[in-house]
């Protein structure tokens, strides 16, 4: 079915609109500017210590990968040796601008591929282009516009017919995030699907991109996974059994219409409301059934699209049984899932849109777009003053970031180069103190991962610190959330003979009571 009598616009080229809204979602981010989540400074901190020649590593001689994306890290790491390790932040936020700029203009050529008319081809980039979601993480200096730019990059090249690039590109991409391996189970599925001879091949260079991978990581860190995918796939981490597939719906039932409750990239452990959540839910039912008739009816018109169709239903199968066990996906692994799925569930609104004959066609398909931007935009603060500036999505939280960089500010100057500050979060603190750390859940510190599980009465919450740990490494610093140490250290008596509490500032994050800092007291 032609949408064309729907979608009759003036003559524009649509990549000169392509470019331009790319253009505009570029300096969108640039104006927003850099707000890291936690997470990402321990990304920086590998890229920083590579630019200043101590290897691409955490703790200066301990060859140890905490990062799951030394694509993104190595990157920066070249950027910093340019123009110096204290911009990482900033060039961050650049190169991420950047790869979401490229990101609309490859939703807009697969949309063109997939016989979309112009004005569903602009919607699709300037939905993505202005996520909230998307915003929130390109700002917040994840890998996610990376991971996004190499799964559209590879789905592009598949439709282009040129499978090879793509299996290389969606086998390599694992470099960039694990979880692109996605991208090339989808490729071979739907070769497999539409019968095409190339599927072996695709699996052998996947195969082969794999084992490279993993040949160069073991070679570097005697793994060939890295040390953050082991510690999250251990007992650390805590969640109810379906948190996964509850997240999922909030990053796809949120879009666009919820972002301006502020959800957007928040999801499921900062949202409080039950209603809220129940919406979500609902909204991603409803959408999914959309994705569902655009999906159809794109495979009817184009056997290619299985791609479309598997990519999503892999990754969301992936984490939901992950899910079952404990693991808990985190939004910033959503973007490429959100930005895939969005295509056949456009398609599908505007075959909705066609079936119920809406008074004017043309005015109804314009309308229905403007709607659908305009809720999107109110994810954002613009003006209303409740972030630092209007560029910045509602859903940006930095509080626990901001007492981090406190707290290693107030505590760097009494860190000798011998002591080790133990810590269950290692992002903003480690990158600003730049000390030793032993880190409590284990993405760098091997010798964590053997004090759990712990008891089932001893989580408060994630990241419970274990006693014996910090009884057995004696560090001489501890940074952690009171909610970490809740039910285990703040319990124990020895710990409280052994420390002494020197720093301290009030927050709720994740239900705790403060950010507090430990000092071993002396032997006397």
């Amino acid at each position: 079915m032609s949408h064309a009598r729907y979608l009759r616009l003036p003559k524009i080229a649509p990549w000169q609109t392509a470019v331009l809204v790319a253009g505009a979602a570029f300096l969108w981010r640039l104006a927003a500017g850099p707000h890291p989540v936690d997470d990402a400074y321990i990304t920086f901190r590998y890229a920083a210590n590579m630019a200043r020649g101590a290897g691409f590593v955490y703790n200066p001689g301990e060859p140890i990968l905490g990062t799951s994306t030394p694509a993104m890290g190595l990157l920066l790491a070249a950027s910093a040796a340019a123009f110096g390790t204290t911009h990482v932040p900033i060039m961050s936020l650049v190169w991420n601008a950047l790869f979401d700029a490229s990101c609309v203009i490859l939703l807009a050529a697969i949309a063109r591929r997939l016989g979309f008319p112009p004005l569903l081809q602009w919607l699709a980039a300037g939905l993505y282009g202005f996520a909230p979601l998307v915003v929130r993480y390109s700002i917040g200096g994840m890998e996610a516009p990376l991971a996004t730019a190499v799964s559209l990059l590879a789905i592009y090249l598949f439709f282009a017919e040129r499978p090879v690039a793509a299996a290389l590109l969606a086998g390599l991409g694992v470099l960039v995030r694990p979880d692109i391996l996605a991208v090339g189970a989808a490729l071979a599925g739907a070769q497999l699907v539409v019968r095409d001879r190339r599927v072996g091949r695709t699996v052998l260079i996947l195969v082969g991109c794999l084992a490279a991978a993993g040949g160069l990581l073991f070679a570097f860190y005697g793994s060939p996974l890295p040390q953050s995918v082991l510690a999250k796939a251990s007992p650390i981490y805590q969640s109810t059994p379906f948190a996964s597939a509850v997240e999922i719906a909030y990053a796809l039932g949120s879009f666009p219409l919820l972002y301006g409750t502020g959800i957007g990239a928040k999801g499921l452990l900062v949202s409080t409301s039950p209603m809220l959540t129940l919406t979500a839910v609902i909204l991603f039912a409803v959408g999914m059934a959309f994705w569902a008739l655009g999906i159809r009816d794109l495979i009817r018109r184009n056997s290619q699209a299985m791609i479309l169709a598997l990519y999503p239903s892999i990754f969301m199968g992936t984490y939901v049984l992950a899910g079952l066990r404990g693991s808990l996906v985190a939004e910033w692994y959503t973007p490429p899932l959100l930005a895939v799925w969005m295509l056949a569930w456009l398609h599908g609104l505007w075959l909705t849109l066609h079936g119920l004959q809406l008074g004017s066609a043309r005015w109804a398909g314009l309308g229905l777009a403007v709607v659908l931007m305009v809720t999107e935009m109110a994810g954002f603060d613009l003006g209303r003053g409740r972030q630092a500036n209007a560029w910045m999505p509602l859903s940006v939280w930095e509080e626990r970031e901001l007492l981090y960089l406190r707290a290693a500010e107030d505590l760097r100057p009494r860190i000798g180069a011998a002591d080790v500050v133990a810590a269950s979060e290692i992002g903003a603190f480690g990158y600003a103190c730049g000390c030793r750390i032993l880190d409590t859940v284990g993405l760098v510190s091997r010798v964590s991962l053997g004090y759990y599980p712990l008891p089932a009465g001893r989580y408060s919450t994630n990241y419970a610190i274990p006693s014996e740990l910090i009884r057995d490494q004696r560090p001489r610093f501890l940074v952690t959330l009171e909610v970490f140490a809740r039910d285990t250290l703040l319990r124990d008596a020895r710990f409280l003979g052994d420390y002494e509490l020197v720093w301290e500032a009030p927050t709720d994050a994740f239900g705790s009571r403060g950010l507090q800092v430990y000092q071993r007291i002396p032997l006397r």
